[in-house]
């Protein structure tokens, strides 16, 4: 799969902890019922944040967060 930007609501708690909640992608709403693992990333001067998320207790997805400029991408499904 290519990775590509796409539209995430999430919560940002004042703490700084990012939850996804919800995400669409192919004129699909996916909504994120489980975050099973979250990690900070550097690369090519940028720093994100990679949630791998669950979906109906079988689909897991991996969105990346792109501190800098505040976009979202799905890298893997």
């Amino acid at each position: 799969m290519k990775t590509q930007q796409i539209n995430v609501t999430a919560i940002f708690e004042p703490d700084g902890k990012i939850i996804p909640a919800k995400f669409c992608i192919d004129d699909m709403n996916v909504i994120v019922q489980k975050v099973l693992k979250t990690y900070e990333e550097k690369a090519f001067g940028s720093r994100y944040v990679v949630f791998i998320c669950m979906h109906n207790s079988k689909d897991t997805y991996e969105l990346k967060y792109d501190m800098d400029t505040f976009l979202w991408y799905l890298i893997r499904r």
